[in-house]
């Protein structure tokens, strides 16, 4: 169903504060309350993707655009969420010129911040099989090899790095960096699988991951900031004739274990508009997406703006019973081996 181009583009920012939400930057206290231990979001886990008009919650897993913000949060159907965002008006003026210059997650990460990410990266291990990490990964079907041979690394003692980023840095070049949560400690304390996107031989963000289950948010990236190039990036530069565009950091180990020439993007909308330029001279580009609602959505808009620009783009969802995601294919492949 056609969605009417006024409301689609309805500012997300306004209609969440229209909804109630207290929000903050782009962080809000999630709506979905039965989602969350203890029927609350005791931390701002809901966040608002205001270039695609799009929203996650970090710890239920909540997401959608913004007619379906209006939906959960009122609990009613398509065309009473878009009647209600009709009746809303003109957004406040200012509020297009401050969507048009954010982008996903924010800002780029300065040089300033490459310089701690540096650091982090120079303290950290490489990844052995016998490792939280490593056994991690091994049991997602993905070799700890090929890991390290793409820059993820496994985090030492968190209080030792912690300690050596706070003696080099001062406190507001470690939150520019992105690396300090929200009650001002080491954003990446619990998830020690640090993934790096390296860009022309420097690290310019990390997403991290959590290898015990204990932590309510899986996964994580870097606080209010988004990556200026794709995972793997380097790929790119060597103009592959294929290049398969995963979701995430673990999808695209798993498809590059499969053989896949591949590249990742920090999770569903997290495709910077200025990467498309690094695809130019790639004949062929495939969006491996994961096999659900949100995955089919931003994988068709990806292949339009691809198409757009005249370059080739199809889309391909990984497939198969309890298969969702390309690591799901590979464990699959795995287990029949």
């Amino acid at each position: 169903m056609m969605q009417p181009p006024a409301v689609r583009a309805f500012p997300i920012l306004d209609a969440a504060a229209a909804l109630g939400l207290k929000v903050e930057g782009r962080r809000a206290h999630c709506f979905n309350r039965p989602g969350h231990k203890g029927g609350d979001d005791a931390r701002p886990s809901l966040t608002f993707f205001p270039p695609v008009n799009g929203y996650k919650c970090y710890a239920c897993g909540a997401k959608g655009d913004v007619i379906g913000l209006v939906r959960a949060v009122q609990s009613v159907g398509y065309q009473e969420a878009v009647a209600w965002l009709e009746a809303q008006g003109t957004p406040a003026c200012g509020v297009r010129e401050r969507v048009e210059r954010e982008s996903c997650g924010g800002r780029f990460p300065d040089e300033r911040a490459i310089e701690v990410y540096t650091t982090v990266y120079e303290n950290c291990y490489e990844i052995g099989p016998e490792m939280p990490a490593g056994k991690y990964l091994r049991t997602r079907g993905i070799n700890p090899d090929l890991a390290n041979a793409h820059d993820a690394v496994q985090m030492g003692e968190v209080g030792k790095l912690w300690g050596r980023l706070t003696s080099k840095f001062d406190e507001k070049q470690l939150k520019d960096a992105g690396l300090v949560s929200h009650s001002g400690r080491f954003l990446f304390g619990k998830h020690p699988l640090l993934f790096f996107y390296f860009d022309n031989g420097k690290p310019v963000y990390i997403q991290a991951r959590d290898v015990s289950g204990d932590s309510t948010c899986k996964e994580l990236s870097l606080a209010g900031l988004r990556s200026p190039a794709p995972f793997n990036a380097e790929l790119l530069g060597e103009k592959p004739e294929v290049v398969y565009i995963c979701e995430g950091c673990i999808d695209t180990l798993s498809a590059l274990q499969l053989g896949y020439p591949a590249v990742g993007v920090p999770g569903v909308i997290g495709f910077a508009p200025e990467w498309y330029e690094r695809f130019r001279g790639v004949s062929q580009v495939y969006l491996l997406f994961d096999n659900d609602e949100a995955g089919h959505r931003h994988a068709a808009e990806l292949r339009s703006q691809f198409r757009m620009r005249g370059m080739k783009a199809d889309v391909y969802h990984p497939q198969g019973v309890g298969v969702k995601d390309m690591n799901d294919l590979l464990q699959q492949k795995t287990k029949r081996k």
